[in-house]
């Protein structure tokens, strides 16, 4: 018995093998230390192993032998405002509780998103690394998956822009996690200027 989940009717053909995990993302950047840095505090990531020649690190956040990898690439050219390519990488922690206590350690060391947004899916935060790439680090704003894919797809869905300062700060004083993720109550506070 195989313990894959049921196939999506949604998918192209369900017959076909599908990859078993997403594994790790590489980075070419012309400022090695800094991103190595970043992402090494951004992640509470180990350093695995660094190569000196060609110059590398190698990092991971678990078990994984690598989830990231920065690759120097001296004299590399900056990415344009407009460019085509990835837009973000988005890394999905199990609750709001370790997304608020993630962000209050990075903060504690210099490192704030530059936005904070309730999809109504989910709750994520968004960062610039030292070359203007953006992480995500979001939570699921529902238990159940048929829900979110029917929050996903529902026309009326908008964004609410929070300040994630606030957030935390609602948080720490013991404010629910529902109350916290609720599109309809987050909206509210958003209004009241609590959040």
């Amino acid at each position: 018995m195989s313990d894959r989940p049921a196939p999506d009717a949604n998918r192209g053909d369900t017959r076909q093998p599908v990859p078993a995990q997403f594994a790790h993302v590489v980075l070419y950047t012309a400022r090695y230390e800094a991103m190595k840095h970043w992402y090494l505090q951004l992640f509470n990531a180990a350093l695995v192993f660094e190569e000196r020649e060609p110059l590398r690190a190698f990092l991971t956040y678990d078990e994984e032998h690598h989830r990231l990898l920065i690759a120097s690439k001296p004299g590399s050219v900056d990415r344009q405002a407009g460019t085509a390519g990835v837009a973000h990488m988005a890394w999905q922690y199990h609750d709001l509780d370790e997304l608020l206590t993630m962000y209050a350690r990075v903060r504690d060391k210099g490192i704030r998103p530059f936005q904070a947004i309730n999809h109504e899916l989910t709750t994520s935060l968004y960062y610039r690394d030292p070359d203007q790439n953006v992480v995500e680090f979001f939570v699921e704003n529902f238990a159940s998956k048929i829900r979110m894919r029917e929050v996903m797809m529902d026309p009326a869905r908008r964004n609410i822009f929070v300040d994630p300062d606030k957030l935390h700060a609602a948080w720490r004083a013991g404010a629910h996690r529902d109350d916290l993720q609720s599109p309809v109550r987050v909206r509210a506070w958003v209004a009241e200027g609590k959040l």
